[in-house]
C-alpha cells in the first residue's frame, strides 16, 4: 500500500514532530551529556538527591590543581 501524495506528511510536519520529540527527551543536549559525564547516575528512588561527582573527575581535577601549584611554586 503506497501512500498517496495527499496522505504523506510534509517536511514541515515531520520537522515539527522531530523537534517536539527531541524537546521532550531529557539529557539530549550538550549540557545533559556533560552532566552525565561529570556526575554519577541519578538515584531512581530519590530524584531530589544531589548527584556526586565521579571519582575519575575528582582525580583529574586534583592532578590539574597539583600541576598548577607546582608551576606557580617553581616560577615565583
Amino acid at each position: 500500500m503506497d501512500p498517496t501524495p495527499k496522505d504523506a506528511p510534509t517536511f514541515a510536519q515531520v520537522y515539527q514532530s522531530l523537534l517536539q520529540t527531541l524537546g521532550q527527551s531529557a539529557g539530549m543536549g550538550c549540557f545533559g551529556t556533560l552532566t552525565n559525564w561529570l556526575f554519577e547516575p541519578p538515584n531512581p528512588f530519590d530524584p531530589n538527591q544531589r548527584r556526586r561527582p565521579r571519582p575519575e573527575v575528582l582525580i583529574l581535577l586534583a592532578y590539574v590543581a597539583l600541576m598548577g601549584a607546582t608551576f606557580v611554586i617553581f616560577n615565583l
